[in-house]
């Protein structure tokens, strides 16, 4: 039996909603922020394609409004599942623009871990979303999906990503504590867009340690006998 459900979040962004609309109704947006390859038919009742590895999901753009609003709508399951993808953009007093996110539909199966794992994975992929139009807006990532076995020698694998990148040998990379010692922007707060654990638990302020409040001694005078 399929089971109903909704993810709906709000998130704001120093972004115009032309580009807003960009990164969430063209395959080459979805590329730089989403997972896997992405294709999309920019008109109503196109193609959606969205493919990883050797797995690819179909959908239809049910809703075409440029730049308001985006909704792909994928077929359903033979266990009764079925996704959709809502992007609703408002242009705010002042400037800037706010994306209303709603991912709804029916999850079939194992339909609680499943709604468990997107309930941690959307927000997260809402995040890279904003961070993407504010700092990368206007510029867009190239997907690699590269399987093999595990390679000892780390300078030769990234040796390979960037060949494929086209980059040169100087392209820098950062480690993986120094991602987490980013400070997060106030505007993924604003409207309860969750951020990874990880990064809520580098972000959090500690309070400075006390020292332990020590009474001090009393000396007895010792009287003479």
């Amino acid at each position: 039996m399929a089971h109903e459900f909704e993810i709906a979040r709000d998130i704001d962004v120093e972004a115009p909603p032309e580009r807003v609309w960009e990164a969430v109704a063209t395959g080459r947006g979805w590329d730089s922020w989403f997972m896997g390859r992405n294709e999309i038919e920019p008109h109503q009742d196109g193609r959606v394609r969205w493919s990883i590895g050797d797995f690819t999901a179909e959908s239809t753009v049910t809703t075409w409004d440029p730049p308001r609003r985006f909704v792909s709508t994928g077929v359903e399951s033979p266990d009764g599942s079925k996704h959709q993808f809502d992007y609703r953009i408002d242009q705010r007093e002042g400037g800037g623009s706010t994306i209303r996110y709603v991912h709804s539909g029916m999850l079939g199966g194992d339909w609680e871990a499943e709604y468990e794992a997107m309930s941690e994975g959307d927000p997260m992929y809402l995040a890279k979303l904003a961070e993407y139009i504010t700092y990368f807006s206007g510029r867009f990532a190239t997907s690699i999906d590269a399987h093999g076995p595990e390679v000892p020698d780390r300078d030769r694998a990234l040796a390979t990503f960037r060949q494929a990148l086209g980059l040169g040998d100087d392209a820098a990379a950062l480690q993986p504590d120094q991602h987490r010692r980013r400070r997060a922007r106030p505007h993924l707060r604003r409207r309860g867009c969750q951020l990874p654990r990880d990064v809520e638990e580098a972000e959090r302020p500690h309070a400075p340690r006390r020292r332990p409040h020590r009474h001090p001694r009393r000396h007895r005078r010792r009287r003479a006998v």
